[in-house]
């Protein structure tokens, strides 16, 4: 089987042909009973927050998962079970989270100014990410671990060039009670600053993150494109 359609909210569950016979140590809602793989597609189309499913033919078992499954994520081999992970997004390559309505993708450049980096973004038809909501960074957070394994800093959608603002035009409000404000409008690597300043997020863990800002031309090399995801 190569997928499974829920027909309640029409998505699309596609069989990923990277993991198999694993299941996430966390975070697993695990339902009662048996479930043909159509039924337990529908469940996890019911549910909001839902996104990759992992289903065993042999006992019809079915469980649920909130986030795609990573290079890093922490799991245990389960033999038999096959993963299905949502698509829809209108890049393929790019990660599903329903969470924050949100298609993503990490990057890396050499080329560490903000005019570069936004531009990568819009050319895929998207932009840098904005984290304008406590929602988007605790999914941004926990996406990061699982895809670096390691803690890590992102350039993000966030600029004074009009005053402190996301890409997506929101105005910069920091009150996430794991994240630390550490914009001060100083570069120290880069003084003086011959641009605007923009946003870095460094994640240390998902309950320790610093937001800190960089000269424009100065900024780190790994990104997060985003587009609207729509079901």
């Amino acid at each position: 089987m190569k997928g499974v359609l829920s027909e309640a909210i029409q998505l699309y569950f596609g069989k990923t042909i990277l993991y198999s016979n694993v299941l996430p140590d966390q975070g697993l809602n695990s339902t009662q009973g048996q479930l043909s793989s159509i039924k337990c597609a529908k469940l996890c189309a019911d549910q909001k927050y839902c996104q990759t499913i992992f289903y065993k033919p042999m006992t019809n078992m079915c469980s649920l998962y909130k986030y795609p499954l990573l290079k890093y994520t922490p799991t245990s081999s389960e033999p038999g079970i096959e993963v299905y992970e949502l698509e829809g997004c209108p890049h393929p390559e790019f990660d599903v989270s329903r969470e924050i309505g949100m298609c993503l993708k990490v990057y890396q450049t050499t080329n560490f100014t903000y005019s570069y980096i936004t531009s990568v973004c819009n050319q895929e038809g998207g932009e840098l990410i904005s984290l304008d909501t406590d929602t988007k960074i605790d999914f941004l957070s926990a996406y990061l671990l699982m895809h670096f394994g390691t803690p890590v800093g992102i350039t993000v959608g966030l600029d004074n060039s009009a005053g402190w603002k996301w890409t997506n035009g929101e105005p910069l409000s920091i009150s996430h009670p794991n994240v630390v404000n550490g914009i001060n409008n100083y570069d120290m690597a880069m003084d003086p600053c011959e641009s605007n300043y923009c946003g870095i997020l460094s994640v240390y863990s998902t309950s320790d993150m610093t937001l800190y800002d960089n000269c424009c031309n100065n900024l780190a090399s790994f990104f997060v494109c985003t587009m609207p995801y729509q079901q």
